[in-house]
């Protein structure tokens, strides 16, 4: 089955850098032994307390997604969010591969004040 054929990949991720990307990606992993396969990291548990920025980390992958026409849980959740918020370098994949470019640069960048939100009509 062709990657633009799937519900819930749009035809523009499909068929441009991310889709290739991530194409790319599965070939490898296909492509394992099971012994090579490697291990998730547990994730930490969330002891936070940047609740306002968690907030706007949703708005902004919300955007983020909107824009690239993506599901937003296919790049993070909730708890990747409060993790994000408390550890530049939390083990979630929105830090890393294509997530991180979609999303996770411009979280960073919302987190240390290099970005902001700003709404214009019905747009962010």
């Amino acid at each position: 089955k062709e990657l633009g054929d799937l519900r819930n990949v749009p035809k523009g991720v499909a068929e441009g850098r991310l889709g290739q990307a991530l194409l790319a990606a599965i070939l490898e992993g296909v492509a394992l032994d099971e012994a090579e396969l490697p291990t998730l990291p547990k994730k930490p548990a969330v002891t936070t307390n940047n609740g306002s920025l968690v907030e706007l980390m949703k708005v902004l992958l919300k955007r983020q997604c909107e824009e690239a026409g993506v599901a937003p849980r296919l790049v993070a959740n909730a708890t990747d969010l409060e993790l994000i918020a408390a550890d530049d370098n939390a083990p979630v994949p929105a830090l890393s591969g294509w997530r991180y470019e979609l999303f996770g640069q411009a979280a960073l960048n919302l987190k240390h004040g290099k970005l902001a939100l700003a709404a214009n009509g019905r747009k962010v």
